[in-house]
């Protein structure tokens, strides 16, 4: 791994912060370039792995938590609950790969 996927990470990240981007994967696109595209596509398909199968955060955490949990909460609450955890996700991909060799 490389600097390459904490940059894109990082991007990607603030594309979130900004409200440009609800998703991580389709942050990942939107900053990805022709130097960046190898990286960005192995930390979605890192994502993906980690998802299990599910196509998107919200999914997984239904899943985990169970969907009373996770509906019981407000659709504005919902939102800015999964912002934050998507954001702390990122910062977690972040240090995985700033600690890969």
């Amino acid at each position: 791994m490389s600097n390459v996927h904490v940059t894109v990470l990082s991007a990607a990240r603030a594309r979130i912060v900004s409200g440009e981007n609800t998703l991580i994967c389709y942050a990942l696109d939107a900053v990805s370039t022709r130097q960046t595209f190898k990286a960005s596509r192995e930390i979605k398909n890192h994502i993906n792995m980690l998802l299990n199968g599910n196509s998107t955060l919200d999914f997984w955490m239904v899943l985990q938590v169970g969907g009373y949990e996770y509906y019981r909460h407000s659709h504005e609450k919902r939102i800015k609950l999964m912002r934050d955890a998507r954001l702390r996700w990122i910062d977690w991909l972040i240090e995985e790969w700033k600690d890969a060799p």
